[in-house]
């Protein structure tokens, strides 16, 4: 399943990232096999997560371990910017059977009735910027929820896309202009369980 959204992108609205004093890419085939151009995602357990048996609390991070500043387009902003989607972000669930389901990230609108803005995020050469995964308000691209009872790997697929000119008013004319990063990239495999009864 794939989420499909026919948003068109209007002005932009940076995000500040963070920068660490040291970034540790973990050594798993992801970052080992990135070539320094692209972002890498990783995902790790909260350490706030909830008690056992219940759906765990992860953080999904971006980072950017080359020299080279990124600029990523990682969803949609509506009502300037006070609600944010990342829906270019896809978690892939797979449970005990092996059966894959792709999950949104954190729900999405399924009606707007005004101003859409891209989802850009500025991500500086050795810079981090961390999102709450919430299983909870992750969903399938009909708006369904899963119900969790078991055992589950996950993994994260972002999906980069630039702002097509085509589809952005004259106004914003000079904002598609920024490189944005396009391609795929997938993040470490996590394990989790959930009992229910």
């Amino acid at each position: 399943m794939k989420m499909l959204f026919g948003f068109v992108p209007l002005p932009l609205a940076l995000l500040l990232a963070t920068v660490p004093m040291s970034l540790a890419i973990p050594q798993n085939p992801v970052a080992a096999g990135n070539t320094g151009k692209d972002p890498v995602l990783v995902l790790e357990h909260d350490p706030d997560s909830t008690a056992s048996g219940a759906l765990p609390k992860l953080r999904l991070e971006f980072r950017n371990p080359g020299p080279d500043d990124l600029v990523l387009n990682i969803g949609t902003m509506l009502a300037n910017g006070k609600k944010q989607y990342p829906e270019a972000i896809i978690l892939v669930i797979t449970d005990s059977r092996g059966t894959f389901h792709e999950m949104g990230f954190a729900g999405g609108p399924w009606a707007i009735g005004g101003r859409v803005d891209p989802f850009v995020l500025p991500l500086p050469a050795g810079a981090t910027f961390s999102l709450p995964v919430d299983l909870k308000k992750a969903s399938a691209a009909d708006g369904s929820k899963y119900r969790f009872d078991g055992s589950y790997t996950i993994e994260a697929r972002f999906i980069g896309k630039a702002v097509i000119s085509a589809t952005t008013r004259s106004s914003l004319q000079d904002g598609v202009l920024m490189p944005f990063w396009t391609g795929r990239v997938t993040s470490n495999r996590l394990h989790f369980e959930v009992a229910t009864h």
